[in-house]
């Protein structure tokens, strides 16, 4: 397998995630919110699932 610098980065994020959550819903819930985070930190205009669900439960 092909590697480098940022796809090792890439491994260890997602493996120090999973053992965070309990599940796979919480998994994803925890990526979306730190997508949200990252781009309200860096000025990006993002829609996550959870965003655009709550986007529909508000219309």
């Amino acid at each position: 397998m092909i590697t480098n610098e940022i796809l090792q980065e890439k491994y260890r994020v997602q493996k120090c995630l999973s053992e965070q959550a309990k599940d796979m819903h919480e998994y994803f819930v925890q990526i979306d919110r730190d997508v949200e985070e990252l781009a309200k930190k860096y000025g990006f205009k993002i829609k996550t699932a959870a965003s655009i669900a709550a986007s529909k439960k508000m219309g």
